[in-house]
C-alpha cells in the first residue's frame, strides 16, 4: 500500500505495480536495446522474425497460454540456425485483448505467413501480427526455444 498526496487532502490509495515479465530463453525484451521482433537468445545468437513464417498458434484458455510455432523461410536461414530452423514462443498467464483475423481465401497457400510485427509494450503488453492475424495480450510469462525442424511433428 502507498500513500499518495493529491492536492491539499491526503488520501489513501492502492498503487497496483504491474508484475514483471519473466523471460526465458531469451534477454528479457524489458531491458534497454532488446528486441520482441530480434530477440538475443541466451546463447548468443539473434533470432530474426521477420524472416519467418507463423505455421500456427495453439490456444488454451483455461491454462491461459498462447503458444506460437514459426519457420525461418528457406531463404533468409542463417548458418547458426540450420540445425534449428523452428522457433517456439510459450506466452504464460495471456489474456488477450484484441485479436483481428482476415479471410485468405484468395492468397495461395505458403504465401502471407510472413512475420509483420512482433513487439513489447510495456509494463506487459505483447503484440504479434502476420500477414492475415494480428493479436495483441497482456502476459506474464514468455518462453522462447529454437528447435530442430521435426518439432513441428508434434504440434497437436
Amino acid at each position: 500500500m502507498a500513500r499518495v498526496a493529491m492536492a491539499a487532502a491526503h488520501v489513501d490509495a492502492v498503487v497496483v505495480d504491474e508484475p514483471a515479465v519473466i523471460f526465458e530463453g531469451c534477454r528479457p525484451w524489458t531491458e534497454p536495446g532488446a528486441s520482441a521482433y530480434e530477440p538475443d537468445l541466451l546463447d548468443g545468437k539473434v533470432l530474426h522474425f521477420h524472416d519467418m513464417d507463423l505455421l500456427r498458434i495453439e490456444v488454451e484458455p483455461e491454462l491461459r497460454r498462447l503458444t506460437l510455432w514459426f519457420r525461418w523461410d528457406s531463404d533468409w536461414l542463417p548458418t547458426e540456425f540450420r540445425d534449428t530452423p523452428v522457433a517456439r514462443l510459450d506466452v504464460h498467464g495471456a489474456r488477450v485483448v484484441a485479436w483481428d483475423e482476415e479471410p485468405v481465401e484468395d492468397v495461395p497457400a505458403g504465401v502471407g505467413r510472413e512475420v509483420r510485427a512482433l513487439d513489447f509494450q510495456p509494463p506487459n503488453l505483447v503484440h504479434c501480427e502476420s500477414y492475415n492475424i494480428g493479436f495483441t495480450a497482456e502476459v506474464r510469462r514468455v518462453v522462447l526455444a529454437v528447435l530442430p525442424s521435426d518439432a513441428t511433428s508434434t504440434m497437436t
